[in-house]
């Protein structure tokens, strides 16, 4: 871990302000607009999928098949995200894309 970090308790948290037509940063609406604590990370689209770099660990990339997946991901592993998990699973979507592909950059070149 690489600092002061935490994940929203609830869907309904996680705040996105757009930055570019393909970069969002994500926040946990629970904190005061511009709380620095408050900050989670950030979304960018990278073709298709959606690539998640969380404040805790900047070296991690985590790739969806959708934003509200990738939104999804910075709130706290708890019922309700299992049960919608669940529910998308049963709806047919693809497994592999339920949790994401983590994807370590040490030693990659810059």
């Amino acid at each position: 871990m690489y600092g002061v970090t935490h994940e929203a308790q609830a869907l309904a948290d996680v705040g996105t302000l757009e930055l570019s037509p393909a970069e969002w940063r994500v926040t946990d609406s629970a904190f005061p607009v511009g709380d620095p604590f408050g900050l989670l990370g950030f979304i960018r689209q990278v073709g298709d999928a959606f690539e998640v770099m969380k404040l805790g660990h900047p070296l991690e990339r985590t790739y969806y098949f959708s934003f509200e997946r990738a939104r999804a991901s910075f709130v706290t592993a708890g019922p309700q995200v299992v049960a919608g998990l669940q529910v998308a699973a049963a709806a047919g979507m693809p497994e592999h894309g339920t949790f994401g592909l983590q994807v370590p950059l040490t030693g990659v070149a810059a």
